[in-house]
């Protein structure tokens, strides 16, 4: 049995995936890094949990690409410099606040 099978896609791979439309890599990368943003808008920002999770399922939103206007959250990190696993979560950390902040 390889041990290729079993291993889950890598974060530039899910990103890659999402910015070609594929669902399924945004229901990934959301069942992934959904905790800590939501952490954070709840313990630091001190949101209500249904405020926190609205707010999140607006970031998660405006991952997905094609607004000709704006690029997508994912098109933006992209843009940056990918420095592998950890980058990626603090990115949507960041957002989400910034989210908050636009609302």
């Amino acid at each position: 049995m390889s041990s290729q099978m079993s291993q889950p896609d890598s974060d530039s791979s899910l990103v890659a995936r999402c910015l070609q439309g594929d669902v399924d890599a945004l229901a990934e990368l959301r069942e992934k890094y959904n905790g800590p943003p939501l952490k954070i808008l709840l313990s630091r920002w001190g949101m209500n949990r249904t405020k926190a999770e609205d707010m999140l399922a607006d970031l998660w939103g405006d991952c997905v690409p094609g607004n000709v206007d704006q690029p997508s959250i994912l098109e933006k990190f992209r843009g940056e410099e990918f420095s592998g696993e950890g980058s990626l979560q603090n990115w949507l950390a960041f957002m989400a606040t910034r989210h908050d902040r636009l609302k």
